[in-house]
């Protein structure tokens, strides 16, 4: 049985993780409310999942604003997090995206609408000015109980106790609201309504939040 116990630490995304990255993001967003939606009748269709994850993770790798997890056979997790007074706003659908993307979205003309349309919604809150945001995360299913995410997450947590800062995660499932406010004690400081369906949670850890355990 081949392993997946993760590397001791995370480390920064390069551009030549972007395929590899865009395959575990691309799983993961089936799994999330909101690109759910983005993608709507494409949801099923992993080519397409994993063509809209190389949309929001090549500016981001480009960046420096992703981290990621290795072991056997690959990739096990990623994290997208910045400082939110880092303008790491995703880029539109016209001048400067890259041109496989831009054929991506022209090829597929209803994921685009919508991806514009989420861009396009006022922000979601923030707990405080300058805390930690962590817009996305994915975790292969095989890895999720091997200490991937928590060691994602410590990356974030290091920044945060060196510069006395927060962070704070959205999710659209009442689940993971659940064990994040269980398992890595945040607090919930504010829900926004997405749609009729659709409910998001923002949590926020301590500031700073205290050095992790595991």
């Amino acid at each position: 049985m081949t392993s997946k116990s993760p590397t001791a630490s995370a480390r920064g995304l390069t551009r030549d993780d972007l395929s590899a990255a865009a395959v575990v993001l691309g799983d993961g967003l089936a799994e999330m409310p909101v690109y759910e939606w983005v993608l709507g009748e494409h949801v099923d269709d992993r080519t397409a999942r994993s063509g809209l994850a190389r949309v929001l993770l090549r500016p981001l790798i480009a960046a420096g604003h992703v981290v990621g997890v290795d072991g056997e056979p690959g990739l096990l997790g990623l994290l997208v997090w910045y400082p939110t007074a880092v303008d790491a706003t995703s880029p539109g659908t016209g001048a400067g995206v890259h041109p496989d993307d831009l054929e991506f979205l022209t090829s597929h003309p209803e994921v685009a609408r919508r991806l514009l349309e989420f861009w396009n919604r006022p922000a979601l809150p923030s707990p405080e000015p300058g805390a930690v945001s962590m817009p996305l995360a994915a975790v292969i299913p095989e890895a999720r109980s091997s200490g991937v995410i928590r060691a994602l997450v410590r990356t974030v947590e290091d920044f945060c106790i060196v510069n006395g800062t927060r962070f704070y995660v959205w999710t659209g499932l009442e689940r993971l609201r659940d064990l994040y406010v269980n398992g890595w004690g945040v607090t919930e400081f504010a829900t926004v309504e997405f749609d009729e369906q659709t409910t998001l949670y923002g949590l926020t850890s301590e500031r700073p939040p205290p050095v992790s355990s595991t």
